[in-house]
């Protein structure tokens, strides 16, 4: 196990496996995005529920995710979170860095999320 994880207080690599892959996201995380995600975690001071994180390319192919999705590079998680505590994710997110946000706030609470990611370019979008 590279030795970032055991600094992350708050998460544990199979919470980012990819379903199709059990062990995948130990190694297939990047650092660079975990210790932020640790750092937004500390600010944040509540749980975080992650629903995708790391997904090998066959995997997203066949939940139709984006060809190029940053989750495939281990640079990406999907975090369940609504209403005024995503309002309140998402302030915090942009002030550590992250730079890619989707946000999926329809529907059912328990089926709402935003995710975060770390391309190059600042970029916002809906589901």
């Amino acid at each position: 196990m590279p030795k970032y994880w055991k600094e992350l207080t708050h998460f544990k690599p199979h919470e980012f496996d990819s379903p199709d892959v059990p062990g995948s996201a130990e190694k297939g995380m990047s650092e660079e995005f975990m210790r932020r995600l640790q750092m937004l975690r500390n600010l944040y001071r509540k749980p975080m529920l992650i629903t995708s994180g790391l997904r090998t390319p066959e995997y997203n192919k066949k939940i139709g995710g984006a060809p190029a999705s940053m989750h495939v590079q281990g640079k990406a998680a999907d975090i369940l979170v609504s209403g005024a505590d995503a309002y309140e994710l998402l302030g915090l997110a942009l002030t550590v860095g992250f730079k890619g946000v989707g946000i999926s706030q329809k529907g059912p609470h328990n089926s709402r999320f935003i995710h975060l990611d770390l391309r190059d370019q600042p970029t916002v979008w809906s589901y």
